[in-house]
């Protein structure tokens, strides 16, 4: 082969090639990594099992975050270590950091990445850098110095993030899928194609608790604690909905939790229950009544729907003020009929 300088494009730097794995994933409040911000791991790879065996979540609201790291391909335990088992990508590269699996109205922005380097030539000194947008889906990391085969890009690892969207939207099966791809093989190892699949799970408002007065809905998917009783009931204002959900908290019996038996009596203006006082003071009538251990009953007045249920588990309506009442609630603007058993949950 002939000798000649355009034989050089760049010296070819010392060191593996490496390879890139996926390996933390995480949810944040989107301070950069460097700056130590609140991050909670949904996923971190092990020798034992280096493919998480379903997809971790991400709440709406918070920001999806995977880390890919470079490791030295020739490393038969590349997951057992985070600061020896990084290796430098020491030639100057590019390649494609995408996702997909959601749309864009669930993300808020757009993609961006950080890079975990070190000036000090070993991964125990780097830092995370500042997050940057992906601007034309490639990123380039460059050699610092492409003819000294002993300096190169001073990055060990790279992140990717999205800002997830709170809506309030009922929705399953949501995720994202972040992809790292490397047309060319010369700068890395097997690793044409690397992915880090995430769930996005809807946001739950935090549970509130419901006793005298009126509690307001949101249009997120709420969540409530009954503590009223027919003689000082609580109210759950207009727009209980889909997702929205109330926390039955029944006495338990012989330890374990019963099972919830719902009735529906439907809308009560056939049987002359056309106002709330007439439907307290027939309920009241009925105290020590015989119902289903656990029952929950859903009657309809007017434009509104009452919940009454067997809280204290004894098969009886107690129902006389006496202070140990069976839970009642109110759910304004609603017909018992549009209530499913998915709107309950037990405690």
């Amino acid at each position: 082969m002939a000798f000649n300088p355009g034989s050089f494009s760049g010296t070819q730097n010392a060191g593996p090639k490496p390879k890139v794995i996926a390996h933390d994933w995480l949810s944040s409040n989107g301070s950069p990594l460097s700056a130590g911000g609140s991050y909670t791991s949904l996923y971190s790879a092990t020798l034992a099992n280096p493919t998480p065996p379903t997809p971790v979540s991400v709440v709406e609201g918070e920001h999806a975050i995977a880390t890919f790291w470079f490791v030295d391909p020739n490393n038969g335990n590349p997951y057992d270590s985070w600061q020896t088992d990084l290796v430098e990508l020491r030639d100057t590269a590019t390649f494609n950091l995408s996702w997909d699996g959601a749309s864009l109205a669930d993300v808020t922005g757009g993609l961006e990445y950080s890079t975990f380097f070190s000036t000090t030539g070993a991964a125990s000194g780097g830092v995370w850098g500042a997050w940057s947008a992906v601007t034309g889906g490639s990123v380039t990391l460059n050699d610092a110095l492409d003819t000294d085969p002993n300096v190169g890009t001073k990055v060990y690892a790279i992140a990717v993030k999205l800002n997830i969207k709170q809506d309030a939207i009922v929705e399953n099966g949501e995720q994202v899928l972040f992809k790292f791809t490397q047309s060319s093989s010369t700068k890395f190892t097997d690793s044409n194609y690397v992915e880090a699949r995430i769930n996005i799970a809807d946001y739950v408002v935090p549970a509130v608790n419901v006793a005298t007065g009126t509690t307001a809905t949101t249009a997120n998917q709420d969540v409530f604690n009954v503590t009223g009783t027919v003689n000082s009931f609580g109210t759950i204002g207009a727009g209980f909905g889909t997702g929205d959900k109330l926390k039955v908290d029944i006495a338990p019996t012989g330890g374990t939790t019963p099972n919830l038996s719902m009735v529906n009596f439907g809308v009560l203006t056939g049987v002359g229950i056309t106002s709330e006082p007439l439907l307290i003071n027939g309920l009241r009538a009925l105290n020590d009544t015989d119902c289903n251990q656990g029952g929950l009953y859903m009657m309809g007045v007017g434009s509104d729907t009452y919940i009454i249920f067997d809280s204290t588990n004894n098969g009886k309506l107690d129902t006389d003020g006496s202070g140990t009442d069976d839970v009642f609630v109110k759910l304004v603007g609603i017909n018992p009929h549009s209530l499913q058993s998915t709107h309950f949950e037990l405690v």
